[in-house]
């Protein structure tokens, strides 16, 4: 719970706040078919913010396991990849009928110089490599995921219409910098989630 100093507003849970978020335009994008906007660039959905390239530093992730309906369209998300709702679908494509089932990484990131404001980028299917790297390489620092900022791009996916993500560690967050992001990863967290990955 965050309290805050604006009158009538008191304490306010994290999952009443909406979340801006970060994502690499597509060719099948809505922003690109609705207001023309260029391939291949990250766009800030909050702030409509068009750049090549975003200074990042993560907060936290969570990991959730989405079902999908043979239509395509969504069914129904949980953090339990235990749930037996889950129970025999489809995880990939087999025999040319679609995955009825994937997991989707979502980041809580800041921009750098913005530190108390949250960004969320998530992470699935063809984008999931990227992720695989970030994670790997915060475990292996022995670090919290805000010791380090990341410059996050795009490319083209060889051979592919489509781009995906890259991410590559652009330096070391300051101390003072450090300990105001563990204060937004706190407000961010519920008491069930101990640790930020």
């Amino acid at each position: 719970m965050t309290a805050t100093k604006i009158k009538g507003v008191g304490n306010v849970d994290a999952d009443e706040l909406g979340i801006a978020r970060l994502t690499v335009l597509q060719g099948i994008s809505k922003e690109v078919a609705e207001k023309g906007l260029p391939v291949g660039k990250i766009y800030n959905k909050a702030t409509q913010a068009i750049a090549d390239s975003v200074v990042i530093i993560p907060i936290k992730r969570i990991k959730e396991y989405f079902a999908i309906k043979d239509n395509g369209t969504f069914d129904f998300k949980t953090t339990d990849k235990n749930d037996p709702r889950l129970e025999g679908l489809r995880w990939k494509m087999e025999d040319g009928k679609k995955a009825q089932a994937k997991t989707v990484i979502t980041w809580t990131f800041v921009i750098d110089g913005e530190l108390n404001t949250p960004i969320e980028m998530s992470f699935a299917n063809t984008s999931m490599p990227v992720h695989r790297e970030l994670i790997s390489g915060i475990v292996s620092s022995g670090k919290s995921p805000w010791a380090y900022k990341y410059t996050l791009t795009a490319k083209k996916a060889d051979g592919k219409a489509y781009f995906v993500p890259v991410i590559t560690r652009a330096g070391e967050v300051s101390e003072a910098d450090q300990k105001t992001l563990e204060a937004l990863f706190d407000s961010l967290t519920g008491a069930e989630e101990a640790v930020p990955f």
